[in-house]
């Protein structure tokens, strides 16, 4: 039988504080592997996903108003024009290479499609623009030429719309397989944090070190706090994008799929199918103005700011002046009492000053006159660090309820029967612009009728490396 010395507990002390270190250095080896393998899979299918949609609505513009079809019917009622004959002939080469890329992004979301109708629609009216000219020549009528270039196009747009909802259903799987990797994360990492705050705890006891050992602990929790944080901010944003294409851009696709099935089953009726018409094209314009907005969302809100030091008052008084034939029409009054200097991109905060003021002439009761006022002022201490502008109206105002969901993207406040246009993407890009700078923008509380915005901008290149997305 071994007697155990003194020496020999210190020696299996020794022994037990060696295996410590390996175990922290396993599992959070696993932890990290783990939360970076979910996080970029997280970025890849955001970023793909923000890119196939892209390209459907490049598609679609591109085969529809100001592109390939479109320059057709203008070629065929006017065949002496042959701008309108480059211009379908340069939109379906457009297309037909969209075409290519939507497929490729398609697979990559694990969607193996090819778009026959499609391209067969796109060589149809390719083949159709060549041949309108030999037929006005050869004397035939345009009813006539009508009659013999007419294509079927209805089975090519059904196709493009089955692909956004075959996308739509493949990324929100991936999204769910997504969110369940986040949990299953969590659950390893609790009971990793678990195991190891126990270990370390009876090893503390032993060895007198407690409270260095639990605050490695809490430094843990704190890291993986912080991952679990990111990963549902990117799950938020991408369920988020994903709605808004899903939802507001197939809606007007709707519409016009069931004009065009009510155009087929009312075909004898000229008057409702004149009707039905006119429903289409309405539905197509909203659809058009929405991706134009979205486009010039994705272009500007995120656009990288190239700052210089400007004057604020000439930068407000710059862009009254760009409005000034609306301020004429609406009779408006507008005040600036401004000064000061700021750090920011002239172009990106203009188109910011642009929205505001517009919404505030736009954004008026019936037979009130615009009354708009644009005060700034230091934020903190001198030497103040940011400007705080602020646009005040007497229009309509916004309900304290909806003060920041406005500024979410096309979210509006009124209905699409409203006399207030728009596609909710003013307040939005506004937002993202600030943010950018460095900036917060905000409704403010003190506005007792009308609308308050107020937002902040940098007044040094301090905060030039400031992100604000």
């Amino acid at each position: 039988m071994t007697t155990l010395t003194p020496e020999a507990p210190r020696q299996y002390d020794a022994r037990y504080l060696l295996i410590v270190p390996v175990i922290i250095a396993l599992l959070l080896f696993a932890q990290y592997s783990f939360t970076g393998s979910v996080k970029q899979r997280t970025q890849a299918l955001r970023y793909s996903l923000d890119n196939t949609y892209s390209l459907a609505l490049e598609l679609t513009q591109a085969l529809g108003y100001g592109g390939l079809i479109h320059n057709f019917k203008n070629y065929l009622l006017r065949p002496a024009e042959l701008k309108y004959l480059d211009g379908g002939l340069s939109a379906a080469t457009r297309a037909t290479d969209l075409v290519n890329k939507l497929e490729i992004n398609a697979r990559e979301l694990g969607i193996e499609t090819t778009l026959t109708e499609t391209r067969a629609m796109i060589a149809g009216y390719r083949a159709r623009l060549e041949r309108i000219r030999p037929l006005v020549a050869s004397g035939l009528s345009q009813m006539e030429i009508d009659d013999q270039l007419r294509l079927d196009d209805t089975f090519a747009l059904r196709e493009i719309r089955h692909l956004l909802d075959e996308l739509t259903e493949s990324v929100g799987r991936q999204v769910e397989g997504v969110d369940t990797q986040g949990v299953v994360l969590g659950l390893i990492s609790l009971v990793g944090t678990t195991v190891l705050s126990v270990f370390i705890l009876t090893l503390y006891i032993q060895r007198r070190n407690r409270l260095t050992h639990l605050r490695s602990v809490a430094d843990l929790n704190a890291r993986l706090e912080k991952s679990n944080a990111s990963l549902s901010d990117a799950n938020t944003s991408l369920k988020q994008f994903a709605g808004i294409v899903s939802h507001d851009l197939k809606t007007p696709l709707r519409h016009i799929n069931l004009f065009n099935e009510q155009i087929l089953e009312d075909i004898d009726d000229k008057e409702l199918v004149r009707s039905h018409a006119s429903m289409v094209q309405q539905a197509a314009l909203r659809m058009t103005s929405m991706i134009s907005s979205l486009l010039d969302f994705t272009k500007t809100g995120f656009t990288e700011p190239v700052r210089e030091q400007l004057d604020i008052a000439e930068l407000l008084e710059q862009s009254v002046s760009e409005l000034q034939p609306m301020i004429d029409q609406t009779q408006a009054s507008v005040t600036i009492e401004a000064a000061g200097q700021v750090y920011v991109d002239p172009q990106l905060v203009r188109r910011v000053l642009h929205n505001l003021l517009e919404n505030s002439l736009k954004y008026v009761a019936e037979g009130d006159t615009p009354v708009i006022s644009i005060e700034t002022r230091p934020v903190g201490e001198q030497p103040a660090r940011f400007m705080e502008v602020c646009i005040s109206d007497n229009g309509i105002g916004i309900e304290p309820e909806f003060r920041k969901r406005v500024f979410e993207p096309l979210h509006r406040l009124h209905s699409k029967q409203s006399p207030y246009a728009g596609n909710g993407i003013g307040l939005s890009l506004a937002k993202t612009v600030i943010n950018a700078h460095g900036g917060e923008i905000e409704v403010a509380d003190s506005c007792l009728k009308g609308s308050c915005i107020c937002f902040t901008l940098p007044c040094d290149d301090e905060l030039e490396d400031v992100q604000g997305w």
